[in-house]
């Protein structure tokens, strides 16, 4: 994903998109995997939300109705849908493994072109960046 060709409202939007969809995961994961650890990753994702959406206010008329959504994260998550009822503790773990993985390494790739950023998304990324590492401490 080239995050620098990106405008700050196009990663604003989807990182909202992703906090979305890991909020789904969470619901459909609940029975299968950690309720604790999925509570924790889905509150942690309304949190971000809210941060985010509070900075994607600020562009107005730039916001946009669609969503990018073709990244690793969005991937891994489509591709798990078909097996979602026949999955073990461990394959649902292992996929939401897999998942925050590549959220740590999308807010990585986000956070290469610092250039490229307004000083209060920055800040939203970089801290979000950090707080993901204090729930899944694989990846």
């Amino acid at each position: 994903m080239k995050q620098a060709l990106k405008k700050p409202v196009d990663i604003l939007q989807e990182l909202i998109a992703i906090h979305t969809t890991r909020i789904e995961v969470g619901n459909r994961l609940e029975s299968s995997a950690g309720a604790p650890t999925l509570n924790a990753l889905k509150n942690q994702s309304i949190h971000f939300i809210t941060e985010l959406m509070n900075e994607l206010s600020n562009y107005g008329d730039a916001v946009t109705s669609t969503t990018e959504r073709d990244n690793k994260y969005q991937e891994i998550w489509t591709k798990s849908l078909s097996q979602l009822n026949s999955l073990s503790t461990n394959d649902s773990e292992g996929i939401l493994n897999k998942m925050e993985e590549n959220l740590k390494k999308i807010y990585s790739e986000i956070l290469e072109d610092i250039s490229t950023l307004p000083e209060s998304v920055l800040k939203i990324v970089s801290k979000q960046k950090m707080a993901l590492s204090t729930i899944v401490k694989n990846g």
